[in-house]
């Protein structure tokens, strides 16, 4: 027979329930922000109403982990010559398009190759302290390898 579990700890319970609503609330304030930086763009000025008729549409891109800079350049870059109605634009862009994630030059770092260093007593290889810091010179000391 299964344990009895309160319903506000069970999954769909009231504090999940809870802390869905505050992370919801959480995105929906920092889609606000990213709207809001919008404002000094002189093509885009969005009045205080249509932020906040907007922001909720930014919280699916939040979903899925984008940061605000790309959405900032997803809703700015290419701009139409003309604009005749901002909050138009952005909703249109908030459905239609999808902000391309730019690859932060730490994870470039992190793809490079590694290299190994060898010790000649065990045959172990071990991976060098390189790749931890691109200006650490790559292994030699055996005292660095398993078997030391």
């Amino acid at each position: 027979m299964a344990p009895v579990v309160p319903q506000s700890v069970e999954k769909g319970g009231e504090r999940e329930d809870a802390f869905v609503r505050k992370i919801s609330r959480e995105m929906a304030r920092e889609g606000r922000r990213i709207l809001e930086r919008l404002s000094p763009h002189t093509k885009l000025p969005l009045s205080d109403r249509d932020i906040d008729r907007l922001a909720p549409k930014v919280v699916p891109w939040l979903r899925e982990d984008y940061r605000s800079e790309d959405i900032l350049r997803c809703l700015t870059q290419n701009l139409p010559e003309r604009v005749e109605s901002v909050p138009g634009l952005i909703t249109h862009r908030l459905k239609s398009f999808t902000p391309e994630r730019i690859v932060q030059a730490a994870a470039q770092a992190s793809s490079r190759p590694v290299e190994q260093a060898h010790c000649e007593v065990c045959e172990a290889r071990s991976v060098s302290a390189a790749r931890a810091a691109s200006a650490a010179p790559v292994l030699t000391n055996s005292a660095a390898l398993p078997c030391a």
